[in-house]
């Protein structure tokens, strides 16, 4: 038995390029643009005293999805806070992801990372057709499976929870 998608859109997202980022040389220290540790790019100080981002990011993917919008006791719970923007899960299923080449054919393992960026949600079938606008870009908070004992991996679902970024990064 295998678990479908109620409600499919598609989510537009950018995966952060890890290799160019860490070759993007800001000015002074640190030397380099990726914070290996963190696993995230490294904000620096332009010219114009405003924080400036080294993020350097691969071709996006459109990835059918499912929005699921988080109650305020389960935000209450996790790392993210409450702030409106980290309310919402994307629900990918694990056919869709393979069939994009975001599953490892070895470990099975999803190739979506902390710190990929959506951009947009779109209507299913009809590209660049925006069906909920956003006000600030959305970053993958982390990724976990869904739906236990469903489909051949042991479960068919990924849940993808999203945030927003610090106001100093925006």
């Amino acid at each position: 038995m295998r678990v479908p998608l109620l409600y499919p859109v598609v989510a537009v997202l950018h995966p952060l390029d890890p290799v160019a980022t860490r070759a993007v040389d800001p000015p002074g220290a640190p030397t380099q643009g990726y914070d290996d540790i963190l696993g995230e790019p490294i904000p620096y100080d332009a010219a114009s005293g405003a924080a400036t981002d080294t993020r350097q990011e691969s071709a996006e993917l459109r990835i059918p999805c499912q929005v699921e919008v988080m109650t305020h006791e389960e935000l209450q719970q996790m790392d993210t806070g409450d702030a409106p923007l980290s309310r919402y899960v994307l629900v990918f299923h694990r056919s869709d992801l393979d069939n994009l080449g975001l599953l490892d054919a070895t470990t099975r393992k999803v190739s979506i990372k902390k710190n990929d960026r959506v951009s947009r949600i779109e209507k299913k079938g009809f590209p660049g057709t925006v069906t909920h606008p956003l006000d600030h870009d959305l970053f993958v908070y982390k990724i976990e499976p869904g739906s236990w004992g469903m489909g051949p991996d042991g479960y068919d679902l990924e849940l993808c929870y999203l945030a927003t970024r610090p106001d100093a990064m925006k």
